[in-house]
């Protein structure tokens, strides 16, 4: 969606859900698979302490955006572990954004939440300016 500067917005009205807490907890899973923080996918809501920080989980959806945007492809993460590329990027492509491209992707989408940056981070982030 674009706002009236051209701004581009996106939305996914159908799983939208306000979170009713300062933390950002929720045990509400809801949302597209292929852009789901791993903590969401895997969540077994049958669980009745299992929540997740729905802000973190919306930066990893956020983090898919951008890695499509700069790759074309969904981020898949590689069987190995590779921390200079840990997604089945070619390596040609990976190397040919910049090291502060690179370095935001693998933030927003790094597989523990713990670790993963949160929106503020990424708002001041160099890649940004």
């Amino acid at each position: 969606m674009l706002d009236e500067f051209f701004n581009i917005r996106i939305g996914d009205f159908g799983s939208a859900l306000k979170v009713e807490n300062k933390y950002g907890l929720t045990w509400r899973k809801r949302g597209t698979q292929n852009y789901m923080a791993p903590e969401v996918r895997d969540l077994n809501v049958q669980d009745s302490k299992a929540c997740f920080n729905a802000f973190k989980a919306d930066v990893y959806s956020l983090g898919v955006c951008l890695f499509i945007l700069l790759f074309k492809q969904f981020p898949v993460y590689k069987e190995t572990k590779d921390e200079e590329n840990p997604f089945t990027v070619p390596e040609i492509k990976w190397w040919a954004r910049s090291d502060a491209a690179r370095w935001l992707v693998k933030q927003m989408l790094h597989p523990d939440y713990k670790q993963r940056i949160d929106l503020n981070e990424v708002l001041n982030d160099e890649f940004l300016f």
